[in-house]
Protein backbone atom coordinates (compact mmCIF):
# COMPACT_ATOMS: atom_id res chain seq x y z
CA UNK A 1 0.00 0.00 0.00
CA UNK A 2 3.10 2.26 0.04
CA UNK A 3 2.40 3.11 -3.67
CA UNK A 4 -0.81 4.43 -3.02
CA UNK A 5 -0.49 6.17 0.06
CA UNK A 6 2.38 8.18 -2.23
CA UNK A 7 0.10 8.24 -4.83
CA UNK A 8 -3.04 9.84 -2.80
CA UNK A 9 -0.23 12.53 -0.73
CA UNK A 10 0.78 13.57 -4.32
CA UNK A 11 -3.13 14.22 -5.61
CA UNK A 12 -3.74 16.11 -1.83
CA UNK A 13 -0.72 18.42 -2.78
CA UNK A 14 -3.47 19.66 -5.57
CA UNK A 15 -6.01 20.80 -3.25
CA UNK A 16 -6.42 23.90 -1.79
CA UNK A 17 -7.22 23.10 1.78
CA UNK A 18 -4.15 21.11 1.75
CA UNK A 19 -1.54 23.45 0.02
CA UNK A 20 -3.22 26.92 1.15
CA UNK A 21 -2.59 27.63 5.03
CA UNK A 22 -6.18 29.20 5.55
CA UNK A 23 -7.84 26.37 4.33
CA UNK A 24 -5.75 23.95 5.99
CA UNK A 25 -6.72 25.38 9.43
CA UNK A 26 -10.36 25.32 8.01
CA UNK A 27 -9.85 21.76 7.35
CA UNK A 28 -8.33 20.97 10.80
CA UNK A 29 -11.68 21.97 12.44
CA UNK A 30 -13.22 19.07 10.94
CA UNK A 31 -11.36 16.52 11.21
CA UNK A 32 -12.04 13.71 13.84
CA UNK A 33 -10.46 14.76 17.68
CA UNK A 34 -7.91 12.38 17.96
CA UNK A 35 -6.17 13.37 14.24
CA UNK A 36 -6.24 17.04 15.41
CA UNK A 37 -4.33 16.04 18.57
CA UNK A 38 -1.52 15.19 16.22
CA UNK A 39 -1.67 17.55 13.53
CA UNK A 40 -0.10 20.57 12.99
CA UNK A 41 -1.31 22.80 10.29
CA UNK A 42 2.38 24.31 9.73
CA UNK A 43 4.88 23.29 7.35
CA UNK A 44 4.64 22.35 3.54
CA UNK A 45 1.98 21.24 1.53
CA UNK A 46 3.75 17.70 1.30
CA UNK A 47 4.78 17.38 4.67
CA UNK A 48 1.46 18.37 5.90
CA UNK A 49 -0.41 15.38 3.21
CA UNK A 50 2.04 13.04 4.53
CA UNK A 51 1.58 13.37 8.21
CA UNK A 52 -2.42 13.38 7.65
CA UNK A 53 -2.79 10.12 5.12
CA UNK A 54 -0.24 8.59 8.02
CA UNK A 55 -2.30 9.48 10.62
CA UNK A 56 -5.91 8.42 8.80
CA UNK A 57 -4.71 5.15 7.50
CA UNK A 58 -3.47 4.46 11.44
CA UNK A 59 -6.82 5.50 12.75
CA UNK A 60 -8.73 4.13 10.22
CA UNK A 61 -10.83 7.65 9.42
CA UNK A 62 -9.66 8.01 5.81
CA UNK A 63 -13.01 7.63 4.32
CA UNK A 64 -14.38 10.46 6.79
CA UNK A 65 -11.16 12.73 6.45
CA UNK A 66 -11.55 12.61 2.46
CA UNK A 67 -15.13 13.29 2.84
CA UNK A 68 -14.97 16.56 4.66
CA UNK A 69 -12.65 17.07 2.13
CA UNK A 70 -15.07 17.13 -1.04
CA UNK A 71 -17.24 18.54 1.23
CA UNK A 72 -15.38 21.85 1.55
CA UNK A 73 -13.78 21.90 -1.96
CA UNK A 74 -17.33 21.50 -3.74
CA UNK A 75 -16.17 18.45 -5.02
CA UNK A 76 -13.74 19.73 -7.61
CA UNK A 77 -11.51 18.04 -10.07
CA UNK A 78 -8.32 17.54 -7.54
CA UNK A 79 -10.34 16.37 -4.94
CA UNK A 80 -11.90 13.60 -7.55
CA UNK A 81 -8.36 12.64 -8.57
CA UNK A 82 -7.52 12.08 -4.30
CA UNK A 83 -10.59 9.48 -4.15
CA UNK A 84 -9.79 7.94 -7.15
CA UNK A 85 -5.89 7.67 -5.56
CA UNK A 86 -7.50 6.56 -2.28
CA UNK A 87 -9.52 3.49 -3.56
CA UNK A 88 -7.01 0.92 -2.95
CA UNK A 89 -6.66 2.54 0.96
CA UNK A 90 -10.36 2.90 1.19
CA UNK A 91 -10.87 -0.61 0.32
CA UNK A 92 -9.17 -1.77 3.08
CA UNK A 93 -9.75 0.58 5.42
CA UNK A 94 -13.72 -0.44 4.54
CA UNK A 95 -12.72 -4.22 4.82
CA UNK A 96 -11.48 -3.75 8.12
CA UNK A 97 -14.70 -2.28 9.00
CA UNK A 98 -17.05 -4.97 8.03
CA UNK A 99 -14.45 -7.59 9.68
CA UNK A 100 -13.71 -9.57 6.45
CA UNK A 101 -11.20 -12.49 6.01
CA UNK A 102 -9.77 -13.64 2.75
CA UNK A 103 -11.03 -16.99 3.25
CA UNK A 104 -14.66 -15.98 2.98
CA UNK A 105 -14.36 -16.20 -0.80
CA UNK A 106 -18.57 -15.78 -1.52
CA UNK A 107 -18.61 -13.18 1.49
CA UNK A 108 -15.93 -11.08 0.31
CA UNK A 109 -17.46 -11.45 -2.81
CA UNK A 110 -20.73 -10.41 -2.47
CA UNK A 111 -19.14 -7.41 -0.22
CA UNK A 112 -16.66 -6.21 -3.54
CA UNK A 113 -20.16 -6.47 -5.34
CA UNK A 114 -22.49 -4.79 -3.10
CA UNK A 115 -19.42 -1.34 -2.94
CA UNK A 116 -19.53 -1.66 -6.83
CA UNK A 117 -23.36 -1.36 -6.57
CA UNK A 118 -24.06 0.95 -4.11
CA UNK A 119 -21.07 3.27 -5.10
CA UNK A 120 -23.17 4.25 -8.17
CA UNK A 121 -26.04 5.03 -6.82
CA UNK A 122 -26.61 8.51 -5.61
CA UNK A 123 -27.84 9.67 -2.30
CA UNK A 124 -30.49 11.05 -3.51
CA UNK A 125 -34.25 11.17 -3.82
CA UNK A 126 -36.03 8.18 -1.97
CA UNK A 127 -32.41 7.19 -1.11
CA UNK A 128 -31.59 9.88 0.29
CA UNK A 129 -34.66 9.67 2.94
CA UNK A 130 -34.93 6.01 3.51
CA UNK A 131 -30.84 7.51 5.22
CA UNK A 132 -32.78 10.03 6.63
CA UNK A 133 -35.42 7.82 8.14
CA UNK A 134 -32.73 5.26 9.44
CA UNK A 135 -30.82 7.98 11.43
CA UNK A 136 -34.16 10.00 12.49
CA UNK A 137 -33.58 8.32 16.43
CA UNK A 138 -30.53 9.61 17.03
CA UNK A 139 -30.12 12.64 18.90
CA UNK A 140 -26.40 12.99 17.78
CA UNK A 141 -25.66 12.88 13.76
CA UNK A 142 -22.84 10.93 12.21
CA UNK A 143 -19.88 13.06 12.39
CA UNK A 144 -19.24 12.90 8.32
CA UNK A 145 -21.12 14.98 5.61
CA UNK A 146 -24.13 14.67 4.22
CA UNK A 147 -23.27 11.37 2.40
CA UNK A 148 -23.32 11.45 -1.78
CA UNK A 149 -23.91 8.16 -2.48
CA UNK A 150 -25.58 4.80 -0.76
CA UNK A 151 -22.34 3.63 0.04
CA UNK A 152 -21.26 6.20 2.23
CA UNK A 153 -24.44 6.23 3.59
CA UNK A 154 -24.44 2.57 4.25
CA UNK A 155 -20.84 2.89 5.79
CA UNK A 156 -22.57 5.95 7.95
CA UNK A 157 -25.22 4.02 9.65
CA UNK A 158 -22.57 0.69 10.05
CA UNK A 159 -21.59 1.51 13.69
CA UNK A 160 -25.27 3.14 14.95
CA UNK A 161 -27.21 0.82 17.37
CA UNK A 162 -30.54 -0.55 17.06
CA UNK A 163 -33.96 2.13 16.79
CA UNK A 164 -36.71 1.70 19.35
CA UNK A 165 -38.31 -1.42 17.42
CA UNK A 166 -34.49 -3.13 17.79
CA UNK A 167 -33.51 -2.78 14.24
CA UNK A 168 -30.72 -2.17 13.06
CA UNK A 169 -30.21 0.85 10.69
CA UNK A 170 -27.84 -0.19 8.04
CA UNK A 171 -29.93 -3.77 7.74
CA UNK A 172 -33.02 -0.94 7.60
CA UNK A 173 -31.30 1.18 4.76
CA UNK A 174 -30.35 -1.88 2.76
CA UNK A 175 -33.85 -2.91 2.57
CA UNK A 176 -35.12 0.26 1.34
CA UNK A 177 -32.44 0.24 -1.07
CA UNK A 178 -33.52 -2.64 -2.53
CA UNK A 179 -36.63 -1.16 -2.81
CA UNK A 180 -36.64 2.01 -3.74
CA UNK A 181 -34.10 1.44 -6.58
CA UNK A 182 -34.32 1.28 -10.54
CA UNK A 183 -30.62 0.23 -10.67
CA UNK A 184 -30.47 -3.22 -12.30
CA UNK A 185 -27.35 -4.27 -10.43
CA UNK A 186 -28.10 -3.10 -7.26
CA UNK A 187 -31.09 -5.09 -5.89
CA UNK A 188 -29.15 -8.87 -6.24
CA UNK A 189 -26.04 -7.28 -4.71
CA UNK A 190 -28.17 -6.17 -1.57
CA UNK A 191 -29.86 -9.28 -1.55
CA UNK A 192 -26.58 -11.56 -1.40
CA UNK A 193 -24.73 -9.44 1.10
CA UNK A 194 -27.94 -9.13 3.19
CA UNK A 195 -28.31 -13.30 3.13
CA UNK A 196 -24.63 -13.84 3.46
CA UNK A 197 -24.49 -11.25 7.02
CA UNK A 198 -27.37 -13.16 8.07
CA UNK A 199 -25.98 -17.04 7.55
CA UNK A 200 -22.20 -15.61 9.00
CA UNK A 201 -23.36 -13.65 11.87
CA UNK A 202 -27.17 -14.60 12.63
CA UNK A 203 -28.18 -10.89 12.01
CA UNK A 204 -31.91 -10.95 10.16
CA UNK A 205 -31.76 -7.78 9.15
CA UNK A 206 -35.51 -7.09 10.29
CA UNK A 207 -37.54 -5.21 7.01
CA UNK A 208 -39.11 -1.80 7.84
CA UNK A 209 -43.30 -2.60 8.11
CA UNK A 210 -43.43 1.27 6.85
CA UNK A 211 -42.00 3.25 4.17
CA UNK A 212 -40.13 6.54 4.75
CA UNK A 213 -42.15 9.63 4.14
CA UNK A 214 -40.62 10.09 0.21
CA UNK A 215 -41.87 11.22 -3.02
CA UNK A 216 -44.21 9.04 -5.00
CA UNK A 217 -42.17 8.26 -8.15
CA UNK A 218 -45.17 7.14 -10.78
CA UNK A 219 -44.43 8.61 -13.83
CA UNK A 220 -47.53 9.91 -15.56
CA UNK A 221 -49.74 7.16 -17.49
CA UNK A 222 -51.46 7.01 -20.83
CA UNK A 223 -53.68 4.55 -21.09
CA UNK A 224 -54.88 3.69 -24.57
CA UNK A 225 -58.00 0.65 -24.74
CA UNK A 226 -58.12 -0.72 -28.35
CA UNK A 227 -61.07 -3.19 -29.09
CA UNK A 228 -62.90 -4.26 -32.41
CA UNK A 229 -65.24 -1.80 -33.59
CA UNK A 230 -68.78 -2.19 -34.47
CA UNK A 231 -67.84 -1.54 -38.06
CA UNK A 232 -66.39 -4.92 -39.71
CA UNK A 233 -62.41 -4.56 -39.79
CA UNK A 234 -62.68 -1.33 -37.81
CA UNK A 235 -60.96 -0.90 -34.53
CA UNK A 236 -62.25 1.95 -31.56
CA UNK A 237 -59.81 3.50 -29.48
CA UNK A 238 -60.82 4.34 -25.84
CA UNK A 239 -57.82 6.42 -24.17
CA UNK A 240 -57.35 8.62 -21.12
CA UNK A 241 -54.60 9.96 -18.93
CA UNK A 242 -53.58 9.41 -15.11
CA UNK A 243 -51.45 12.17 -13.30
CA UNK A 244 -50.25 12.84 -10.01
CA UNK A 245 -49.63 16.91 -10.77
CA UNK A 246 -48.58 16.88 -6.28
CA UNK A 247 -46.50 14.50 -4.39
CA UNK A 248 -49.23 12.55 -2.13
CA UNK A 249 -52.30 13.55 -4.10
CA UNK A 250 -54.64 11.39 -5.34
CA UNK A 251 -54.08 10.38 -8.74
CA UNK A 252 -56.21 12.75 -11.31
CA UNK A 253 -57.69 10.62 -14.32
CA UNK A 254 -58.36 12.62 -17.71
CA UNK A 255 -61.45 12.39 -19.13
CA UNK A 256 -62.09 9.62 -21.13
CA UNK A 257 -62.02 9.97 -25.08
CA UNK A 258 -63.01 7.45 -28.46
CA UNK A 259 -61.91 7.30 -31.90
CA UNK A 260 -64.01 5.09 -33.65
CA UNK A 261 -63.71 3.84 -37.13
CA UNK A 262 -59.84 3.27 -37.41
CA UNK A 263 -58.13 0.74 -39.69
CA UNK A 264 -55.22 -1.72 -38.59
CA UNK A 265 -53.46 0.26 -40.36
CA UNK A 266 -54.27 4.15 -39.55
CA UNK A 267 -53.26 2.45 -35.89
CA UNK A 268 -49.77 3.32 -35.27
CA UNK A 269 -50.53 6.89 -37.03
CA UNK A 270 -53.68 7.19 -34.56
CA UNK A 271 -51.38 6.58 -31.26
CA UNK A 272 -48.63 8.45 -32.25
CA UNK A 273 -51.20 11.73 -32.55
CA UNK A 274 -52.67 10.94 -28.99
CA UNK A 275 -48.97 10.85 -27.54
CA UNK A 276 -47.87 13.64 -28.85
CA UNK A 277 -51.35 15.46 -27.75
CA UNK A 278 -50.87 13.85 -24.35
CA UNK A 279 -47.19 15.49 -24.05
CA UNK A 280 -48.25 18.82 -24.59
CA UNK A 281 -50.81 18.83 -21.82
CA UNK A 282 -48.36 17.59 -19.59
CA UNK A 283 -45.24 19.77 -20.24
CA UNK A 284 -48.08 22.51 -18.48
CA UNK A 285 -47.72 20.32 -15.38
CA UNK A 286 -43.60 18.67 -15.87
CA UNK A 287 -41.42 17.27 -18.15
CA UNK A 288 -41.65 13.66 -17.13
CA UNK A 289 -42.26 11.33 -19.51
CA UNK A 290 -45.33 9.03 -19.93
CA UNK A 291 -45.66 5.53 -19.43
CA UNK A 292 -47.47 4.11 -22.03
CA UNK A 293 -50.02 1.39 -20.61
CA UNK A 294 -51.85 -0.44 -24.12
CA UNK A 295 -55.09 -2.15 -23.11
CA UNK A 296 -55.73 -5.12 -25.59
CA UNK A 297 -58.38 -7.84 -25.44
CA UNK A 298 -56.80 -11.39 -26.43
CA UNK A 299 -58.50 -10.82 -30.32
CA UNK A 300 -55.94 -8.51 -30.47
CA UNK A 301 -52.99 -8.80 -28.08
CA UNK A 302 -50.51 -10.47 -30.16
CA UNK A 303 -51.83 -8.64 -33.62
CA UNK A 304 -49.53 -5.51 -32.74
CA UNK A 305 -46.07 -5.14 -31.68
CA UNK A 306 -46.44 -1.75 -30.44
CA UNK A 307 -42.82 -0.78 -29.49
CA UNK A 308 -42.13 -1.10 -33.18
CA UNK A 309 -44.40 1.67 -34.00
CA UNK A 310 -43.17 5.42 -35.14
CA UNK A 311 -43.61 8.58 -33.56
CA UNK A 312 -44.33 11.67 -35.56
CA UNK A 313 -41.11 13.39 -36.82
CA UNK A 314 -40.31 16.63 -39.10
CA UNK A 315 -39.93 15.80 -42.56
CA UNK A 316 -36.17 14.43 -43.22
CA UNK A 317 -35.74 13.35 -39.67
CA UNK A 318 -36.10 8.77 -39.25
CA UNK A 319 -39.29 8.54 -37.23
CA UNK A 320 -38.14 7.19 -33.47
CA UNK A 321 -39.82 3.56 -32.47
CA UNK A 322 -41.99 4.67 -29.67
CA UNK A 323 -39.87 1.66 -27.18
CA UNK A 324 -37.04 4.38 -27.83
CA UNK A 325 -38.66 7.08 -26.14
CA UNK A 326 -41.29 5.30 -23.84
CA UNK A 327 -41.74 2.48 -21.37
CA UNK A 328 -44.29 0.61 -22.52
CA UNK A 329 -46.68 -2.17 -20.81
CA UNK A 330 -49.40 -4.44 -21.67
CA UNK A 331 -52.64 -5.58 -20.26
CA UNK A 332 -55.12 -8.03 -20.78
CA UNK A 333 -58.65 -6.07 -21.27
CA UNK A 334 -60.15 -9.54 -19.75
CA UNK A 335 -58.81 -9.16 -16.85
CA UNK A 336 -58.13 -5.57 -15.42
CA UNK A 337 -62.11 -5.06 -16.97
CA UNK A 338 -62.84 -7.65 -14.66
CA UNK A 339 -66.39 -8.35 -16.61
CA UNK A 340 -65.76 -12.15 -17.04
CA UNK A 341 -66.43 -13.92 -13.88
CA UNK A 342 -63.46 -16.50 -14.86
CA UNK A 343 -60.92 -13.75 -14.20
CA UNK A 344 -61.90 -13.31 -10.79
CA UNK A 345 -59.90 -16.14 -9.58
CA UNK A 346 -57.07 -14.85 -11.65
CA UNK A 347 -57.16 -11.14 -10.14
CA UNK A 348 -57.13 -12.69 -6.44
CA UNK A 349 -53.82 -15.02 -7.59
CA UNK A 350 -52.53 -11.83 -8.83
CA UNK A 351 -53.12 -10.07 -5.67
CA UNK A 352 -51.52 -13.26 -3.61
CA UNK A 353 -48.44 -13.05 -5.79
CA UNK A 354 -47.59 -9.41 -5.33
CA UNK A 355 -48.61 -9.94 -1.61
CA UNK A 356 -45.97 -12.85 -1.49
CA UNK A 357 -43.12 -9.79 -2.23
CA UNK A 358 -44.86 -7.06 -0.19
CA UNK A 359 -44.96 -9.13 2.63
CA UNK A 360 -40.76 -9.57 3.46
CA UNK A 361 -40.79 -12.92 1.22
CA UNK A 362 -37.47 -13.83 0.14
CA UNK A 363 -38.50 -14.02 -3.38
CA UNK A 364 -40.34 -15.06 -6.29
CA UNK A 365 -39.80 -17.08 -8.95
CA UNK A 366 -39.22 -16.21 -12.54
CA UNK A 367 -40.22 -19.31 -14.96
CA UNK A 368 -40.74 -20.31 -18.85
CA UNK A 369 -42.48 -23.08 -20.44
CA UNK A 370 -39.28 -24.69 -21.69
CA UNK A 371 -38.73 -28.34 -21.24
CA UNK A 372 -35.87 -27.34 -18.20
CA UNK A 373 -38.67 -25.65 -16.15
CA UNK A 374 -41.59 -27.72 -16.95
CA UNK A 375 -41.96 -30.60 -14.99
CA UNK A 376 -43.48 -33.45 -17.23
CA UNK A 377 -46.37 -34.87 -17.19
CA UNK A 378 -48.10 -31.51 -15.54
CA UNK A 379 -50.77 -29.11 -17.70
CA UNK A 380 -49.49 -26.03 -17.89
CA UNK A 381 -52.78 -24.89 -15.57
CA UNK A 382 -51.78 -26.93 -12.99
CA UNK A 383 -47.68 -25.74 -13.58
CA UNK A 384 -48.58 -21.65 -13.35
CA UNK A 385 -51.06 -22.44 -10.22
CA UNK A 386 -47.53 -22.40 -8.40
CA UNK A 387 -48.19 -18.75 -6.99
CA UNK A 388 -44.99 -18.35 -6.20
CA UNK A 389 -44.04 -17.43 -9.78
CA UNK A 390 -44.86 -13.90 -10.28
CA UNK A 391 -43.04 -14.02 -13.87
CA UNK A 392 -43.36 -15.74 -16.98
CA UNK A 393 -41.59 -15.92 -20.25
CA UNK A 394 -44.19 -18.21 -23.04
CA UNK A 395 -41.52 -20.68 -25.19
CA UNK A 396 -42.49 -23.05 -28.20
CA UNK A 397 -43.52 -26.37 -27.10
CA UNK A 398 -44.99 -29.26 -29.34
CA UNK A 399 -48.29 -29.95 -26.62
CA UNK A 400 -48.82 -26.20 -26.28
CA UNK A 401 -48.11 -23.14 -28.47
CA UNK A 402 -46.98 -20.06 -26.95
CA UNK A 403 -50.38 -17.72 -27.70
CA UNK A 404 -52.14 -20.43 -25.13
CA UNK A 405 -48.72 -19.93 -22.82
CA UNK A 406 -49.66 -16.46 -22.28
CA UNK A 407 -53.45 -16.72 -22.27
CA UNK A 408 -53.09 -19.21 -19.49
CA UNK A 409 -50.80 -17.18 -17.31
CA UNK A 410 -53.11 -14.30 -17.66
CA UNK A 411 -56.15 -16.63 -16.62
CA UNK A 412 -53.82 -18.10 -13.77
CA UNK A 413 -53.19 -14.52 -11.90
CA UNK A 414 -49.50 -14.39 -12.98
CA UNK A 415 -48.19 -10.69 -12.91
CA UNK A 416 -45.63 -10.36 -15.49
CA UNK A 417 -45.91 -12.10 -18.77
CA UNK A 418 -43.41 -11.98 -21.75
CA UNK A 419 -43.66 -13.39 -24.94
CA UNK A 420 -41.09 -13.13 -28.09
CA UNK A 421 -42.02 -11.53 -31.17
CA UNK A 422 -39.42 -13.02 -33.47
CA UNK A 423 -39.11 -15.47 -36.12
CA UNK A 424 -34.88 -16.41 -35.70
CA UNK A 425 -35.45 -18.93 -32.49
CA UNK A 426 -33.49 -16.94 -30.73
CA UNK A 427 -34.01 -17.96 -26.61
CA UNK A 428 -34.32 -14.63 -24.98
CA UNK A 429 -34.93 -16.11 -21.54
CA UNK A 430 -31.72 -14.45 -20.25
CA UNK A 431 -32.52 -11.10 -21.53
CA UNK A 432 -35.82 -11.37 -19.81
CA UNK A 433 -34.41 -12.68 -16.67
CA UNK A 434 -31.44 -9.78 -16.97
CA UNK A 435 -34.42 -7.36 -17.50
CA UNK A 436 -36.22 -8.64 -13.90
CA UNK A 437 -32.27 -8.44 -12.05
CA UNK A 438 -32.89 -12.19 -11.17
CA UNK A 439 -30.54 -14.72 -9.54
CA UNK A 440 -31.12 -17.57 -11.42
CA UNK A 441 -35.09 -18.10 -11.01
CA UNK A 442 -35.87 -15.98 -8.05
CA UNK A 443 -36.77 -12.28 -8.46
CA UNK A 444 -37.45 -9.76 -6.08
CA UNK A 445 -40.09 -7.15 -5.57
CA UNK A 446 -37.89 -3.96 -7.05
CA UNK A 447 -36.87 -6.46 -10.70
CA UNK A 448 -41.14 -6.86 -10.86
CA UNK A 449 -41.37 -2.87 -10.21
CA UNK A 450 -38.73 -1.59 -12.34
CA UNK A 451 -39.30 -4.03 -15.38
CA UNK A 452 -40.71 -1.37 -17.61
CA UNK A 453 -37.94 1.06 -17.21
CA UNK A 454 -35.50 -1.91 -17.43
CA UNK A 455 -37.08 -2.65 -20.92
CA UNK A 456 -36.58 1.14 -21.92
CA UNK A 457 -33.79 1.60 -21.16
CA UNK A 458 -32.40 -1.75 -22.91
CA UNK A 459 -33.96 -0.72 -25.99
CA UNK A 460 -33.32 3.14 -25.91
CA UNK A 461 -29.60 2.34 -25.95
CA UNK A 462 -27.11 1.54 -28.89
CA UNK A 463 -23.67 3.09 -28.55
CA UNK A 464 -21.82 -0.40 -28.58
CA UNK A 465 -22.46 -3.71 -30.23
CA UNK A 466 -23.38 -5.29 -26.70
CA UNK A 467 -26.08 -2.52 -26.07
CA UNK A 468 -27.37 -2.97 -29.68
CA UNK A 469 -27.53 -6.79 -29.34
CA UNK A 470 -29.25 -6.36 -25.98
CA UNK A 471 -31.51 -3.29 -27.47
CA UNK A 472 -32.86 -5.67 -30.37
CA UNK A 473 -33.60 -8.66 -27.97
CA UNK A 474 -35.37 -6.58 -25.82
CA UNK A 475 -37.75 -4.89 -28.69
CA UNK A 476 -38.32 -8.76 -29.58
CA UNK A 477 -40.16 -9.06 -25.99
CA UNK A 478 -43.74 -8.07 -25.63
CA UNK A 479 -44.50 -7.97 -21.96
CA UNK A 480 -47.82 -7.74 -19.99
CA UNK A 481 -47.40 -5.91 -16.69
CA UNK A 482 -50.35 -6.36 -14.05
CA UNK A 483 -49.54 -4.07 -11.21
CA UNK A 484 -51.92 -2.81 -8.82
CA UNK A 485 -52.25 0.83 -9.94
CA UNK A 486 -55.60 2.27 -10.70
CA UNK A 487 -56.46 1.87 -14.40
CA UNK A 488 -60.06 3.48 -14.38
CA UNK A 489 -61.58 6.28 -12.85
CA UNK A 490 -63.55 4.82 -9.61
CA UNK A 491 -62.47 1.69 -9.74
CA UNK A 492 -59.97 1.86 -7.00
CA UNK A 493 -56.54 -0.26 -7.06
CA UNK A 494 -56.40 -2.99 -9.68
CA UNK A 495 -56.05 -5.16 -7.16
CA UNK A 496 -56.97 -4.90 -3.55
CA UNK A 497 -53.14 -4.62 -2.21
CA UNK A 498 -52.71 -0.86 -2.85
CA UNK A 499 -51.07 0.49 -4.76
CA UNK A 500 -47.77 -1.29 -5.49
CA UNK A 501 -45.53 1.24 -7.18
Amino acid sequence: MKRARAKLVKALCDVPSVYDGTRRSILWEYLPEQTRGLLRTEGAAKDFAEILVSLCVRQRRLWTVLRWIRDLEDDSLPVRGAFDAADPLLEDEEWELFGLVPEDRYGVEAWRELRRALHALPCTGRIHDAYESAVAHLLLRPETPEPVTAWEAYLDLRDIGPDLQNRNPDGVFLHWVAKLTSEAGGVGAVHRWLSHREALFGEASREPEEEPSVADDSPPRLLIEVVPDPDPNRLRITHWTVTRPLVGAEPVFSATEELTGITEQELPHRVSALISRAERQQRRISHERFRLEFIFPFSLLFRFAVQHWRLSAPEGVDPPRIGSRYEIILRSREFVRGENEEYLYARGSCERRWQLLEDGEEHGLAKSASEDDMPPGRSMTEYLGDERIVAFIACERPDADWKSQVHTAVYCGVPVVAWQRTENGRDLRPRFRELLTCEGERVYRAGIKNLPKNLYVSRSRNSTPEERESSGESYALSVIHHDCQQIFLGQGDMLSTGNIQ
